[in-house]
């Protein structure tokens, strides 16, 4: 080899080296930016019958999971009364607006006035009013979190394991499971079962809910989405229906938890603390230590105008459909079985545009107030529904068919969903729209009584996402029902939604299923 030769191959690899150390640099330097933090919490050594199996066990696999995705992680097990003052305010110390934040909470949780507490295990269960002041309130998490703005906040809750107060409730304003709450902007509530539910303890090392998340977590390229919705499904499943995850909020970015292929960086391992005092609180500090992995930094998304400015911005309507077109190509995805990959479609004014160009198009402050606007729109009231014919544009049935079979209905076996009255409305932080849901079931004109069920409208990142909790029926005997849907089109200016809907029920000696298209029609202001 020449000299000139080994000059290029030196040359050459002294460039290697270089791209090689910037490349490195600047994926630290997004971590950085990144900034991912997890505050865990597990209390199991309550007194007596209140005492749990599992909550230490939980916050312990999570803590060392979510440490190995990244996470300057915070531990606390078996919290104490005189710990939660501290604990609050190092969670508002550490925050930072380029905060990624899991906050994990495994244990006793009660609502009191539908306020939701987090129970320290030498809280007092005898007094509500004792007990709210020495728990660690919810509310006051969520106010730390809007205060510190994060880039991201996840809320974690499995509690609701029991009731605490045994027999004795304790008064009215104690009610069995957590009530519903409106996080702040980019962040999200994930409980364990839905609200006024129980969370199972488990049979096994963790409990139900947190064994589906730990599952999850450990898939890379797997965005929080899917994970929410992967866990759902499993734990609905498992439990046989008994048990139903449930989700507040929306977080509209695409985050990768588990990002595998990435650099590595080290982060000095957790103190798990039994806390007693708040001196043992101090913040863990950052080193190099064990290699972990660290996620690529997330893409902010481009802003894209609103559907509603089509018309006149040459970007979207390339992109733009009418809403016949939007039709015609719902109808060949459902034709060809290709829905998985179909194209949702948010319309307004006949112009109809990709849905996910409309969501990223949400980061935008003012399009998120334009989108909440017109959720505003919505009242108490009845929401019409039908069978909806995509190839003629027309309502074909008024009411949804379902059957049910068991043995006083063997020879008349067809029901029907006739309506749902929609009961106090009301648009989150994040734009989105929740409301108490009454069922109108029935055969023919003999009406079903069915009880009222929670019901929410989120728009994330990638769908629309319409959710009613399971509806407990009375008709010939006793049943539960889950209905889901799965949106298709909403039609922002008549507020009308085009879905795919599925009805299972299951009862003693009965169950009934249907499903198709169909149209739901919000009840509007005007």
């Amino acid at each position: 080899m020449t000299i000139a030769q080994k000059s290029l191959v030196r040359l050459a690899f002294l460039l290697v080296v270089f791209l090689v150390t910037v490349s490195i640099a600047n994926y630290t330097q997004a971590q950085l930016e990144e900034d991912r933090v997890a505050f865990v919490i597990g209390n199991s050594d309550y007194v007596g019958s209140a005492k749990l199996a599992n909550p230490t066990n939980d916050s312990s696999a999570i803590s060392d999971e979510l440490k190995k995705l990244g996470f300057e992680t915070y531990l606390f097990q078996n919290l104490k009364v005189e710990d939660v003052s501290a604990l609050k305010q190092q969670l508002e110390a550490r925050l930072k607006r380029n905060s990624r934040l899991i906050f994990y909470y495994a244990g006793h949780g009660v609502q009191l006035e539908s306020k939701n507490y987090l129970l320290p295990i030498n809280a007092s269960f005898k007094n509500p009013d004792t007990l709210a002041n020495q728990s660690l309130y919810l509310g006051d998490i969520l106010q730390a979190i809007q205060k510190s703005r994060p880039r991201l906040s996840v809320v974690v809750l499995d509690a609701c394991r029991d009731n605490p107060f045994g027999s004795d409730k304790s008064g009215s304003s104690s009610k069995g499971g957590l009530a519903r709450v409106d996080p702040p902007a980019s962040t999200v509530i994930f409980y364990a079962t839905r609200p006024g539910g129980t969370a199972s303890d488990g049979e096994d090392k963790n409990g139900l809910f947190t064994k589906s998340l730990l599952a999850e977590l450990k898939k890379p390229e797997v965005t929080l989405e899917v994970i929410f919705r992967r866990v759902s499904t499993s734990v609905y499943e498992i439990s046989k229906g008994d048990q139903e995850p449930w989700i507040e909020g929306v977080i509209r970015e695409e985050f990768v938890v588990n990002q595998s292929g990435s650099v590595q960086l080290g982060i000095e391992k957790p103190v798990v603390m039994a806390v007693h005092n708040s001196e043992q609180l101090a913040p863990q500090k950052v080193v190099l230590a064990d290699p972990i992995s660290v996620p690529s930094p997330v893409a902010t998304p481009e802003k894209i105008a609103l559907a509603s400015d089509a018309l006149t911005n040459s970007h979207v309507a390339g992109r733009s459909l009418t809403y016949v077109q939007a039709l015609e190509n719902i109808e060949k995805d459902i034709k060809s079985g290709n829905t998985e990959s179909s194209s949702i479609y948010s319309c307004v004014k006949d112009v109809c545009t990709s849905y996910k160009d409309y969501a990223r198009s949400l980061v935008d402050d003012e399009n998120l107030n334009d989108l909440k606007d017109r959720l505003r729109r919505v009242v108490e009231g009845q929401m019409k529904v039908c069978i909806f014919d995509l190839e003629s544009n027309k309502c074909v049935q008024n009411s949804l068919p379902v059957t049910i079979y068991n043995p006083l209905m063997l020879f008349f076996p067809k029901s029907e969903i006739q309506g749902v009255k929609l009961l106090e409305p009301s648009v989150s932080n994040s734009g989105g729209l929740s409301f108490k849901a009454d069922l109108m079931a029935g055969r023919g004109s003999r009406s079903i009584p069915c009880s009222i069920s929670d019901g929410k409208i989120d728009f994330l990142n990638e769908r629309i996402d319409m959710t009613l909790a399971r509806v407990g029926c009375f008709g010939v005997m006793p049943s539960t029902a889950k209905i889901t849907f799965d949106v298709l089109l909403w039609d922002f200016d008549k507020s009308e939604i085009l879905v795919n809907w599925n009805f299972n029920m299951l009862s003693v000696m009965a169950f009934g299923r249907g499903g198709g298209t169909a149209k739901l029609m919000l009840p509007k202001k005007g």
